[in-house]
């Protein structure tokens, strides 16, 4: 009697944590709240189950980087700056268990695959109140699509932070099509057709190069698991690029792809890179404390052309996570990483081997996903740390995480 009681309010984890995740966006002071919260369910597991949490194969790289993480405490010599983002860790970790704990049937799966492609369309819809939109050199996309948004809201969202979540987003409505066509029903086809044009309508809006070259490289790498005679696609953008190259030079086509307003092109990303790569050097083994990039570029080795509060980060996740946890946070978060590639990995092979549409799309999605983050990663780091929504790369991974102790235990039934 009393499991059943427990198990009734654990069902409510998941929800909880989203909720109270999704008001830290706008109210940082409860991030915390999203930490204890998910303490407390813990400690509810354990007492009427046994146990604190389901593993994962990540679980000892995430307890490293727990660790790791508030370690970065005594590190820190500006902990204002430092706690937000120790916060938004723990409460992404927390986030990732919740799905773990909360997928027990077929029918949840299906659950999250529509959910996360719902964030999509919601992000979609909002960004138009809540993107500080910037004019830049593509003069191809008309100026008239922007004289509608106006922000309506305080914190306001750069382009290249939706550009970057939104990209995370995009392989799941594509996967979901190409591999459930024939079997889904219509309705529900133009259903995810709409909601992958909104998607991809924003993204290209953004005009975030990273973001539209990490679409391009996922959209590739799911048209090949798809089916694997679309490597022709590939060699035929080889060609494309080779003959950029020759025709512009390699100089000049950096400088475009990496071009933004706030740091301008290639130029001014060595320049941030190699004031990143100098703090990596000097604190390689404790990292420089979360959040704290700007201010210590800046101490130790000024910038010749940009002011510190216009470089929020190092704009290159791994650089990033580097400066923040050191290279010993850096092995524990690939660790993670490539934990997560591992396991959607499984569950796209499983897919396929049971012939089930859902598990063999969101097996592509999930690693289209991760050369996402990749590829995006190359160029910013707006998916960790003090970006508010960095939160979403531990609960795509916790869905991956998720479907794959689903799987497993649907073949030990077998």
């Amino acid at each position: 009697m009393i499991q059943h009681y427990v198990r009734q309010g654990l069902a409510l984890e998941l929800w909880v944590l989203l909720a109270l995740s999704a008001a830290s966006l706008f109210w940082f002071d409860l991030l915390p709240v999203v930490v204890f919260t998910a303490a407390i369910f813990w400690l509810v597991r354990l007492v009427g189950f046994g146990y604190f949490t389901l593993r994962t194969p990540p679980d000892l790289a995430i307890a490293l980087l727990c660790v790791i993480v508030l370690a970065t405490v005594f590190i820190t010599p500006i902990p204002e700056k430092t706690f937000p983002q120790i916060w938004r860790a723990l409460s992404g970790i927390a986030l990732f268990y919740a799905l773990v704990n909360w997928v027990s049937t077929y029918t949840t799966i299906r659950y999250l695959f529509f959910g996360i492609i719902l964030l999509g369309v919601f992000l979609a819809l909002f960004a138009p109140f809540s993107v500080e939109w910037a004019v830049d050199k593509l003069t191809f996309i008309p100026e008239i699509l922007y004289n509608n948004f106006a922000v309506l809201v305080q914190d306001y969202v750069h382009p290249n932070v939706l550009g970057g979540i939104l990209v995370l987003l995009l392989p799941f409505p594509i996967s979901y099509l190409i591999f459930g066509w024939k079997r889904i029903k219509r309705f529900e086809r133009l259903l995810v057709l709409a909601a992958l044009l909104l998607i991809f309508l924003m993204l290209v809006l953004t005009r975030s190069r990273g973001a539209w070259m990490a679409a391009f490289a996922s959209i590739f790498l799911l048209l090949m698991l798809r089916d694997r005679r679309s490597w022709i696609m590939i060699l035929l953008a080889g060609i494309v690029v080779l003959i950029g190259v020759y025709q512009f030079g390699i100089a000049r086509i950096l400088d475009a792809v990496l071009y933004s307003n706030t740091i301008g092109g290639w130029d001014g990303r060595l320049e941030i890179w190699s004031r990143a790569i100098h703090l990596i050097r000097d604190f390689p083994f404790s990292g420089i404390g979360m959040g704290t990039f700007p201010e210590l570029a800046e101490k130790f080795y000024a910038y010749d052309i940009y002011a510190p509060e216009n470089i929020p980060h190092a704009h290159n996740l791994f650089m990033q996570v580097s400066l923040d946890l050191g290279i010993p946070g850096l092995v524990a978060w690939l660790s993670i990483f490539l934990s997560i590639i591992f396991i959607s990995w499984q569950v796209y092979m499983a897919g396929r081997k049971m012939n089930d549409y859902l598990f063999t799309a969101m097996g592509a999605a999930l690693i289209s996903c991760q050369i996402s983050l990749i590829v995006h990663g190359l160029m910013d780091s707006v998916t960790w740390g003090m970006v508010r929504p960095a939160p979403l790369v531990w609960i795509i991974w916790g869905i991956g995480a998720a479907v794959f102790s689903k799987i497993n235990k649907l073949q030990v039934k077998t």
